[in-house]
């Protein structure tokens, strides 16, 4: 009995002690790998793996950016639902995907947690042109509410 309890408080302090910048930030590479192929595949819907990458990025403040990340995961998630409710044709989408992917990769690539703020102001400029295409496309600006259960995060969006 004993034995267990000792077991059960080092798990416990274990799962708070993994909680951090670095392993929050492997997970999001771990999930955002699986779930991309699954949309890419067709098996999951892109606005849920942008809802989901939303949610991964929300819970990461610390990320030097952070905001600009948020930002570009509900740009995705718009230009997402816009071909979903057959706003924009699939080759559009799929072009504005590469198009965003391509950005943010830029700037995930330079200068990893120490950022300058003019790779900052480059990297907002970029993405507020695509923020206001997918917004022409869905119609209308969205919000979401992340939420985390045992390091399973989701995001509700309307």
């Amino acid at each position: 009995m004993r034995r267990m309890l000792l077991l059960a408080m080092l798990l416990a302090l274990g799962g708070c002690a993994a909680n951090t910048y670095d392993s929050r930030s492997a997970q999001l590479a771990y999930w955002s790998n699986h779930y991309e192929k699954q949309a890419a595949a067709g098996d999951l819907k892109w606005s849920e793996y942008y809802k989901g990458l939303y949610a991964h990025f929300f819970f990461i403040p610390e990320l030097p950016g952070y905001d600009l990340y948020l930002r570009w995961s509900i740009a995705q998630l718009e230009a997402a639902l816009a071909v979903e409710g057959g706003k924009v044709s699939a080759e559009a989408f799929t072009s504005f995907r590469n198009q965003m992917n391509l950005s943010m990769r830029s700037f995930a690539a330079s200068g990893g947690r120490q950022r300058s703020a003019e790779q900052i102001d480059s990297f907002d400029l970029v993405l507020r042109l695509h923020e206001n295409q997918a917004m022409g496309w869905y119609g209308k600006a969205i919000n979401c509410v992340a939420t985390d259960f045992n390091r399973v995060y989701t995001a509700k969006c309307e």
